[in-house]
């Protein structure tokens, strides 16, 4: 069944379909009260072709299957991701930018949305790792993954980390021990014999970066066949285990086929110039290849295993992480690295000399000194050097709020913009 209307008109016409769909929630005791509805989301199919077909709303949140978001930055990837997940009894969000955005679940206007339509509050599971202290204002429990096993998995609604809460990101940016945690809780959760769809007992694993959860198995194996095999071994086990499982990528052709051709539905956002793969090209004769280039953020076309394929919107989150926004400030967490006995001197500052130096700069910048003044009294032997340096840190703060080598080196300027003719 081929359509002549273009994705938006078709969008438009179905506005008032997508002001009344709301799709039940698969934890207990839901609250009919409109102040806690779900975020919306709704899909027409323009083509159906499947002789089994199954609507939409009959699989999101109850059944486990594979959706995998084509789109580049900033089309609303992870916001879509957490529109689905939010449907499914468990959500696993444990590969996220290092930003935070994996903790939008410990906000506290999603924790009042959460009681408020449940009747309780959220069980949640904050991972880290080895010496580390990490403490919250609602005392959300933390573990390290060494103290934890299937059933311990089970007794959370929301199971979530970031790369902060582990001690040798903190101190040097290694990433190493947060991949590793990653590898073996997909482990963890692959263990799981049973489920039933009917009882809607199947989980969300979010993977806002595809590409992160190929790195993390990298920590498993360092061989590139093997590694290759986990990776299908994973994507073909979650059915069975009762895992949806929601990708990210940036282009069709970031993952292997073997791996794309597993993902019962792969979703298409605002492609930009790259358009459709040759292979996918059939669908322009359904679509204008206008709404592939660019499209609203809440707009969206699918394509089902099948070769159904349909459009579609959804509601923005209210919970969703912005760019400013400082979910560790908001949500009132402190992390700490715990030395011990077996730390060096050398090896815990050694990796923060950057941030050092970096600090050490600014605060004669902000003095008064001159770029010239700055770099002789640090040993630089261009004031080019000291005047990038303002720079970065100025960017930083328009970008972050803050400037990260400041904040690592426990600046007090970090929040603070150097002025430019500070060190002329």
């Amino acid at each position: 069944m081929s359509v002549s209307k273009t994705i938006n008109e078709a969008i438009v016409t179905n506005e008032a379909n997508l002001n009344t769909f709301t799709l039940p929630f698969s934890f207990e005791n839901p609250n009919p009260n409109p102040k806690y509805k779900l975020p919306a989301i709704a899909v027409k199919w323009d083509r159906i072709v499947s002789l089994k077909y199954v609507p939409f709303k009959k699989v999101i949140g109850k059944r486990p299957v594979t959706y995998m978001t084509v789109a580049p930055r900033g089309e609303g990837k992870s916001a879509l991701g957490e529109v689905i997940s939010i449907r499914y009894r468990k959500i696993i969000d444990v590969l996220g930018a290092d930003d935070g955005e994996s903790l939008c679940w410990l906000r506290p206007c999603f924790l009042e949305w959460f009681e408020g339509r449940y009747g309780r509050k959220p069980k949640i599971l904050l991972l880290i790792g080895q010496n580390m202290r990490v403490e919250s204002k609602e005392n959300f429990e933390a573990l390290t993954i060494e103290d934890i096993d299937l059933k311990t998995v089970q007794k959370y609604d929301i199971i979530t980390t970031t790369q902060y809460f582990y001690k040798w990101y903190c101190i040097k940016g290694d990433d190493t021990e947060y991949y590793d945690t990653i590898g073996k809780l997909i482990n963890i959760i692959g263990m799981r014999r049973s489920f039933s769809s009917s009882k809607r007992e199947a989980w969300a694993l979010l993977a806002r970066e595809s590409s992160d959860w190929a790195y993390a198995r990298t920590k498993v194996t360092a061989n590139a066949e093997e590694n290759k095999a986990l990776l299908l071994k994973d994507a073909r086990k979650f059915r069975h285990k009762g895992i949806s499982f929601l990708c990210d990528i940036l282009r069709i052709t970031n993952q292997d086929k073997e791996i794309r051709d597993l993902a019962e539905y792969t979703i298409m956002k605002g492609l930009g110039v790259d358009g459709l793969p040759n292979r996918w090209r059939w669908m322009y004769r359904y679509w204008d290849p206008n709404n592939f280039t660019a499209c609203k953020v809440n707009h969206f076309s699918i394509l089902t295993i099948k070769g159904d394929l349909g459009h579609g919107q959804f509601e923005k989150p209210f919970f969703h992480k912005e760019e400013h926004d400082d979910l560790f400030k908001e949500c009132g967490i402190f992390y700490e690295v715990i030395r011990t006995e077996g730390d060096t001197e050398q090896q815990l500052d050694a990796p923060n000399s950057r941030a050092f130096e970096h600090a050490k700069r600014i605060r004669l910048v902000n003095e008064g000194n001159s770029y010239a003044e700055v770099a002789k009294h640090c040993n630089v032997s261009s004031r080019s050097t000291i005047a990038q340096d303002v720079k970065s840190h100025n960017e930083s703060i328009s970008n972050l709020t803050y400037c990260e080598l400041c904040k690592r080196a426990k600046c007090e300027l970090s929040e603070s913009i150097i002025s430019a003719r500070s060190g002329r």
